[in-house]
């Protein structure tokens, strides 16, 4: 388990090296940004807190009265405790109020067109075609699927949604030694209609073009967002911060 001072300078320097074939991330343009993002959090009285491995992910979210989707679940197939992390808030009473999943995946050869069948078979046991969306098949390497993202409604945690979805960014970004060439995430329509998907920083938002059992529908959207926009967002909102 760690909290958010988890990132650290030294952190960032031992993923220097893993990162030579990406855009590097200034430490000092990270810290600030994260701090920033972190005193939101604690001024809204939560206590956020990040964590490896799916077993402990299942213990929270039935803490907190929810299930998770079976993208992280057993017919998911094995998944490692690298594979997966994920964070919770909890509020000034000790209840969960917060909760947000990641996991890793490689498309080899492939693209995330090529993967998505293969989750979803496991997951659903259907060969129909995932999505129409062409944009699929230009997210490609290392992957990160994020889900599960979930604030129990209150009137004064309305606008700590966003810090929340922002350092889930920062862990997926910080956690692996290889650092992740795309994350991407689906979206229902309101949350892409209010601005809240352009908010979390998915440059690319593209309707998803077909329902998927009882879990997508067609009117849903996916969003990707890589490396190199997210170090170039942190740049711009950690140079802002340093003003």
């Amino acid at each position: 388990m760690s909290n958010i001072s988890a990132f650290s300078s030294k952190q960032q320097e031992k993923r220097h090296a893993a990162q030579e074939h990406h855009s590097r991330l200034d430490v000092r343009d990270l810290s600030r940004w994260v701090n920033t993002l972190t005193e939101k959090v604690e001024t809204a009285g939560l206590n956020l807190t990040f964590h490896e491995g799916v077993t402990g992910l299942h213990a929270a979210a039935a803490e907190a009265g929810r299930t998770t989707s079976p993208l992280f679940g057993k017919s998911a197939g094995i998944l490692t405790p690298e594979q997966v992390i994920w964070a919770q808030a909890r509020d000034e009473t000790g209840q969960i109020v917060h909760l947000q999943a990641s996991r890793r995946d490689m498309t080899g050869d492939g693209s995330l067109a090529d993967l998505l069948p293969n989750l979803f078979d496991a997951c659903w046991s259907t060969t129909e075609q995932v999505s129409r969306c062409s944009d699929l098949c230009r997210v490609k390497g290392t992957l990160v699927y994020r889900g599960e993202f979930w604030v129990r409604a209150s009137p004064g945690r309305f606008k700590v949604s966003e810090p929340l979805a922002l350092l889930g960014l920062a862990q997926i970004f910080t956690h692996w030694n290889e650092v992740p060439d795309w994350i991407w995430a689906v979206f229902e329509r309101k949350q892409a209609e209010s601005g809240f998907a352009t908010r979390a920083w998915y440059k690319d938002i593209q309707p998803l073009g077909q329902d998927w059992e009882d879990w997508l529908a067609a009117d849903e959207f996916v969003g990707f967002l890589s490396y190199k926009d997210f170090v170039r967002r942190v740049t711009l909102a950690g140079q802002s911060h340093a003003r």
